[in-house]
Order: C-alpha cells, then sequence, then structure tokens
C-alpha cells in the first residue's frame, strides 16, 4: 500500500493515512506492515497500550474546523467508546480529557467518567492523576478520582514545569501572584 501520511512507530504500531475518494483517511499499522485499523478515519491518535483514539467528521478548511466525533477502538476495530465527543486528549496513564456540549471531563480507555464532564476545560499536570480544571473562568485542581484538591478559584493556575520535585504550581488571584502545593497551601 502506499501510504499519504506516516507517523513514527509508537512501540509496534504506526498511524498511516492514505488518500481515499479524494479524502485523507487514517489507520493503524503493525511493524511487519500489517494493517491493524483500516484507514478509515478522519482522525486518529494512538499513544500505546490496546486502545486507539478515532474520529469520523473531522475536516479542515481554510477557515473553519469540524472537529467531527472522536470515539475509542481497540486494536481489532471494536468500538469500545461510541463516537461522541467533540474533542479527546488521550493520556499515556490510561485516562483522556474529554468535551461533549462544551463542556469537559476525564474517561478512562474503557469510557468510564473519571471526573464528571460539567467544567469549562480541563487538562492533565504533570503530577501523577492530578488535573486543571477551569469553571466559570478560575482555576483549580482536581484529582482522577473526581475530588476537587483546590477549589477552582484562581484567575489562573501555571502547572507545566515537570522537573519540579514538589510540583508548586504558580498562580495569580486578584493582583496577587504566589505559589501553591498540590494540596492548595500556599508556599511564598
Amino acid at each position: 500500500m502506499k501510504y499519504k501520511k506516516l507517523s513514527c512507530f509508537w512501540g509496534e504500531y504506526a498511524e498511516v493515512a492514505m488518500t481515499v475518494n479524494g479524502h485523507c483517511k487514517w489507520g493503524l499499522i503493525h511493524k511487519s506492515g500489517a494493517e491493524v485499523i483500516p484507514t478509515k478515519y478522519d482522525s486518529i491518535s494512538y499513544v500505546g497500550g490496546d486502545v486507539v483514539f478515532v474520529n469520523i467528521g473531522f475536516k479542515e478548511g481554510r477557515k473553519l474546523q469540524y472537529p467531527g466525533k472522536w470515539g475509542i477502538v481497540d486494536l481489532k476495530n471494536i468500538v469500545i467508546v461510541p463516537f461522541k465527543y467533540s474533542v479527546l486528549y488521550p493520556y499515556e496513564n490510561g485516562f483522556a480529557s474529554v468535551c461533549i456540549r462544551n463542556k469537559w471531563g476525564v474517561i478512562d480507555w474503557h469510557g468510564s467518567i473519571m471526573i464528571p464532564i460539567k467544567y469549562d476545560f480541563i487538562c492533565q499536570t504533570p503530577v501523577e492523576k492530578l488535573y486543571m480544571i477551569e469553571l466559570a473562568s478560575k482555576f483549580g485542581l482536581i484529582s482522577i478520582d473526581g475530588k476537587v484538591v483546590v477549589e477552582p478559584i484562581y484567575d489562573e493556575l501555571n502547572c507545566w514545569n515537570q522537573s519540579d520535585p514538589d510540583q508548586y504550581f504558580a498562580v495569580r488571584k486578584n493582583d496577587e501572584t504566589f505559589f501553591i502545593d498540590k494540596y492548595g497551601k500556599q508556599k511564598f
């Protein structure tokens, strides 16, 4: 087969694309060259493991992007999670941030809701199983079991320094900036 686009292998598998009826369609191949997931999806994301994140309906235009719907299939292309999410960001730890009707939450790779889909935005932090949440333009932290660890009271919350062993978060509340730990305790 001739592929239009190729990704690097992630373990035993690589994402591939080919033109089908004038459209770019994505699938997954094994290192042996065997097609694992047929090239029929509009977008695909593989981050290891036994599942593949696939999209039906995604289109990019010059001015607009149509997100389509994301779902999850296993390596036999059997649907595990139905195609219902407008955004799905998979993480290597077995979870994914998802968005449906402009609300965000976290699911596991088999579709169980771990953090309720009710936030304005959510994303993983460098701290294991801890996520940043946004609600009504305020930021906080929530654990993977759905417990709010730091109430969303901050105007800004920066948590992207993976080299900090104590993992302090830079925050702003009103006109004051300072650091908090992963429990919300102000450090300095």
